[in-house]
């Protein structure tokens, strides 16, 4: 491509190319909430991060490497804590259902391991990509920080391990992978 061509005008041009997708349209959902209670209080997240193990083959004076196996990087989820809606005591609810406090048990998978999915929208609200998040379990949680010199929202901060991210077919998100 020449030099010349090399310009912004492709970005969010008046032909519809290269439209941004901006990093707050996107909501995440768990199946532990049905009334969508933790899809209003959360504040930040990721987006799944997928790798593969690299593993190694000697062979001669040689090294050849393969895929080994594929893994989901767990993702931090930063809640904002609500007077009048119960965010930290659901949260700590699902956390309790891997250990309980009370007890020291660790809980059966079966009852702690949840769906979910993460949506990705474009500004004019229609979706465009979609996550399912299969086996989600808290495996850590922070309820936040306490500062008097502050006005600042309590957030809660909570590590959810995942099993699998798996893309899922939006409004244009073309062939499925």
């Amino acid at each position: 491509m020449p030099l010349a061509d090399l310009t912004a005008a492709h970005i969010a041009a008046q032909q519809g190319s290269f439209e941004p997708q901006r990093g707050n349209n996107a909501l995440v959902r768990f199946d532990i909430d049905p009334e969508g209670l933790l899809v209003f209080a959360v504040s930040t997240f990721p987006l799944p991060k997928l790798h593969n193990e690299p593993l190694e083959l000697q062979y001669l004076n040689e090294t050849r490497k393969f895929a080994g196996a594929h893994t989901v990087d767990d993702m931090d989820f930063t809640f904002t804590d609500y007077i009048d809606n119960p965010v930290a005591l659901k949260l700590l609810s699902w956390y309790q259902r891997v250990f309980d406090l009370y007890n020291g048990k660790i809980g059966l998978a079966r009852n702690y391991k949840s769906r979910g999915d993460l949506t990705l929208y474009g500004p004019n609200g229609e979706f465009d990509r979609r996550w399912e998040l299969i086996g989600c379990w808290p495996s850590s949680f922070d309820a936040g920080d306490i500062d008097m010199s502050s006005g600042e929202p309590v957030k809660i901060n909570m590590t959810i391990t995942i099993d699998k991210a798996i893309p899922a077919d939006g409004l244009d998100a073309g062939v499925r992978l």
